[in-house]
């Protein structure tokens, strides 16, 4: 993908756009962490309840977690490529409607039936496609709304979004999947009662979130500037296909040493740490649950106050090696 620099004359209202789209978008991300807390408790809990089914457990959760990785990884290439050739507005508006639609169908499999694995490294698959596609437009539309003094004020609000979704979203998550147990133990109503677990809950706001993005993004104007290479392409130079688009990203890359080993050092730390999501609930169900148990807890809020105590330390470091920092 290559976004264009953040002009100078960027729009009149194009900060008060991209405030209206980070806000939205932060709705998202947090959205995104309750869903995918909660089917890890679903696998944890209800999919594979007994210890003699750790083996399928490790596997369901490693399936799920590779599902969103190689969706992301193998489709970021077309996503950037795209970013740059469509309106990035009706592809971030298609992109909330079939986050919407996939979040729904996935309430009703939860729901209404035990669905099989497959189905449920097909549904992190599509969430991980449709995020890397809405990604790549969101990144090169709001470079285009805000001024270039503004834009580092833009890019620490974004990464702002990730450390608080990383610190909230497994408490409310938690808080969510609790809900219909505690309407049980308090005479709550009796539609949340009847539910098994909060599961549907949290999967269900994850898709009202979309449906809200998709609704602040409908009201939103989201400037497309014409890429110079296809503006001028004519008769004495053929325009560019999608592949050799694809293609030039790789070549600018290899091109450029330091920016290659960069990226080669936050593949190899990603690769490293991403075990990480799927050893957290094995741990607690397998090794920390009797301890928890007997501070009070649940499975889930065990869970949760692992991953938030997790998002905590990488958000601590993160702000320390930021520069000036200190």
């Amino acid at each position: 993908m290559s976004a264009e620099p953040a002009s100078p004359d960027a729009p009149q209202d194009g900060w008060r756009t991209f405030l209206w789209l980070w806000g939205s978008q932060a709705l998202s991300v947090l959205g995104g962490g309750l869903s995918g807390f909660a089917l890890n408790i679903y696998l944890t809990q209800t999919r594979f309840p007994l210890d003699t089914q750790r083996g399928d457990l490790a596997a369901a959760l490693s399936l799920t977690a590779l599902g969103w990785t190689f969706a992301a990884i193998f489709g970021g290439p077309l996503a950037g490529a795209l970013a740059d050739r469509l309106d990035r507005r009706r592809i971030m508006l298609t992109c909330d409607l079939l986050g919407a639609l996939l979040l729904a169908g996935a309430v009703a499999l939860v729901t209404l039936g035990t669905p099989p694995v497959w189905a449920l490294v097909l549904l992190t698959a599509g969430l991980g496609l449709i995020g890397t596609f809405h990604g790549s437009a969101f990144d090169a539309s709001y470079s285009v709304l805000v001024p270039r003094a503004q834009l580092p004020r833009a890019n620490g609000m974004m990464q702002t979004i990730w450390s608080l979704s990383g610190l909230l979203s497994p408490a409310l998550a938690a808080l969510l999947i609790g809900l219909p147990a505690l309407a049980r133990g308090s005479g709550g109503p009796a539609w949340l009662a009847g539910i098994r677990d909060g599961v549907p809950l949290a999967l269900a706001l994850d898709g009202l979130t979309f449906v809200l993005a998709a609704a602040v993004l409908g009201r939103l104007r989201i400037p497309t500037p014409p890429r110079a290479d296809l503006a001028g392409a004519g008769a004495s130079r053929p325009r560019p296909s999608l592949g050799e688009d694809m293609r030039f990203g790789w070549r600018f890359i290899f091109a450029r040493a330091p920016l290659l080993h960069l990226l080669l050092t936050f593949a190899a730390v990603n690769l490293l740490t991403s075990g990480v999501g799927v050893l957290h609930p094995l741990l607690v169900r397998f090794a920390l649950l009797p301890d928890a148990a007997a501070r009070g807890l649940s499975q889930g809020a065990a869970l949760a106050t692992l991953w938030t105590a997790f998002s905590a330390g990488a958000s601590w470091a993160a702000c320390w090696s930021a520069p000036g920092a200190g």
